[in-house]
């Protein structure tokens, strides 16, 4: 999301259009608790599959544990991402409302990109073997 109006940031200061940063975070933190949910999950049906139980049926349900577990790991890595993501949006939502800054926080961390060049990107001067 950007600036209302476009996708490129806005004015300095100016927080770009959506929800705030720390309702974001506070997304990210309900779905990091369902994270740790899941594991727990994961950890009491593997003590499932140590039952002293042997029949055809003891099989399927040892099947079935195996893949709810797989799926469990699956949804788990998945909401794990989510919440980086988040945790990015927020961080960008954070930035663009710096009065400071207005988002552009990558000048310092790029060398040879920046108002000090010119408003070129100083590939020349940055990687010069090119």
């Amino acid at each position: 999301m950007g600036y209302p109006g476009g996708t490129i940031l806005g004015p300095p200061g100016v927080a770009a259009a959506g929800p705030s940063a720390e309702a974001v975070v506070v997304v990210a933190q309900r779905l990091a608790g369902v994270a740790q949910e899941i594991q727990a999950l994961r950890f009491r049906m593997a003590q499932l599959d140590g039952v002293d139980w042997n029949s055809v049926a003891a099989a399927a349900f040892r099947t079935s544990l195996a893949d709810v577990d797989a799926t469990f790991n699956r949804t788990g890595k998945q909401i794990g991402t989510a919440v980086d993501l988040l945790g990015s949006y927020a961080s960008y939502l954070r930035a663009a409302a710096d009065p400071v800054t207005g988002g552009d926080v990558r000048w310092g961390a790029y060398p040879g990109i920046g108002p000090s060049w010119g408003g070129n990107l100083g590939m020349s001067r940055v990687w010069t073997h090119f």
